[in-house]
């Protein structure tokens, strides 16, 4: 189990420094990649949990990114009166650039609604639901920080 333990956390060092975006369906992939390298019984009940982690990380990561940028679209406002339309507004006054969404490695989206600014990254299932919010299951919609007061 030593020699599978050795493997896994090489395989983890090629794949850790690569974006989320682009390294999660390795993640994914791990414990296949693992039981097809004939770990031992350690490794395998390990894997599951390095792949988790990685996607915990990227979400918390995707919810700092969204942070800046309210705080960035918060300050617009504060200076000019109203939110930004789009985020390339804050860009270089307020953010040297746009955040990357750890999950796509897009820009993180924005949208005026009458009674807020939405914030959001397409989160763990790649997929824009247009900023729906998936607080029961973040895994399942995108990641959502919501500015109140927004008029379009």
């Amino acid at each position: 189990d030593l020699r599978s333990y050795r493997r896994l956390m090489s395989r983890c060092h090629e794949i850790g420094p690569k974006p989320y975006a682009e390294s999660a369906t390795a993640w994914k992939e791990l414990s296949s990649w693992a039981e097809e390298q004939g770990s031992g019984l350690l490794t395998r009940l390990l894997t599951p949990a390095l792949s988790t982690a990685a996607e915990r990380a990227a979400i918390t990561d995707a919810r700092r990114r969204l942070a800046r940028l309210a705080v960035a679209a918060e300050i617009h406002r504060a200076e000019t009166g109203a939110y930004p339309k789009t985020a390339d507004e804050l860009v270089p006054v307020r953010l040297d650039e746009v955040p990357v969404d750890p999950f796509d490695g897009k820009p993180l989206r924005l949208r005026t609604t009458e009674q807020a600014l939405v914030l959001y990254s397409v989160g763990p299932n790649g997929v824009d639901d247009g900023g729906a919010d998936g607080r029961e299951d973040e895994r399942a919609r995108d990641l959502v920080f919501v500015l109140a007061g927004a008029k379009k």
